[in-house]
């Protein structure tokens, strides 16, 4: 079950001085261009949704032990999705170098998954959607810096096929287990990778039979968070089961009848 729809942060244009932290479109060049020049396209745009839904903590399957809650039998999937434009098939133009180039599929994305109201907890490894190989990232107790998934042709080369779907349903999927199960509201949002020692940050690869390209976006790019997640200490139908037997409990000092059952 979905615990809530992704809501989208504030979408935020980049500036030239921070690619490193922006996901790529993958592309075909089709004008010269210097392979290590690595292009900068401005008319492109990515829109990120963080999905959480609960799962079984034992089996990772879809749980409905409380609907709408998180108790002690369940965990948290995590699911990032992009869509972005223009489209595959599209004509981009660089901006630097100049030149042009064919939209083959979405190449890259490294985020930071930050949490709040209490998220210490373990990160499952990251899944990648198909063709795309995962990046796990680096866990800290309540956060999860630099995950995410690059087209399988930046480690297989140039002839592995691209997935070419927009949006992405599942570019990255992970599970997040609370460290405990005490009552409390907490959620995640995604942000742009922050400097971590030992990553390359944010690198796409452009890929197609014969040629390949670097392109790093600087077009507006919004990212989601999951909206609230509540914790509670027991599966949501206890508590409700507890308060009505407290509520049919007779007065002290009157006697009643038993009930036969039907």
């Amino acid at each position: 079950m979905t615990l809530s729809s992704s809501m989208p942060l504030p979408s935020t244009a980049s500036s030239h001085s921070d690619w490193r932290t922006l996901p790529l479109i993958a592309v075909c060049a089709i004008s010269a261009q210097d392979a290590s020049a690595q292009p900068f396209v401005l008319d492109a745009s990515a829109t990120y949704t963080l999905v959480a839904s609960e799962v079984d903590r034992s089996t990772g399957l879809p749980s409905s032990a409380s609907p709408g809650f998180i108790d002690p039998s369940e965990s948290v999937r995590l699911t990032l999705q992009v869509s972005f434009a223009p489209g595959v098939g599209s004509t981009i133009n660089y901006f630097s170098p100049p030149g042009t180039g064919v939209v083959l599929g979405w190449g890259s994305t490294r985020l930071d998954l930050k949490g709040t109201g209490g998220t210490v907890g373990t990160f499952s490894p990251v899944v990648a959607a198909p063709l795309f190989t995962p990046i796990q990232g680096f866990a800290n107790p309540d956060e999860l810096l630099g995950f995410g998934a690059r087209a399988n042709p930046y480690y297989l080369g140039q002839t592995s096929p691209i997935n070419t779907s927009n949006p992405i349903d599942s570019l990255a999927t992970l599970v997040w287990t609370p460290a405990s199960y005490t009552p409390r509201t907490v959620s995640f949002n995604t942000h742009r990778l922050e400097a971590v020692t030992g990553v390359t940050n944010g690198i796409g690869l452009l890929v197609a039979p014969g040629q390949s390209d670097i392109v790093r976006m600087l077009g507006p790019i919004t990212f989601a968070g999951t909206g609230p997640i509540v914790i509670v200490p027991a599966p949501a139908t206890l508590p409700l089961l507890l308060a009505g037997l407290a509520f049919r409990r007779p007065r002290r000092g009157r006697a009643t009848t038993p009930r036969r059952l039907a």
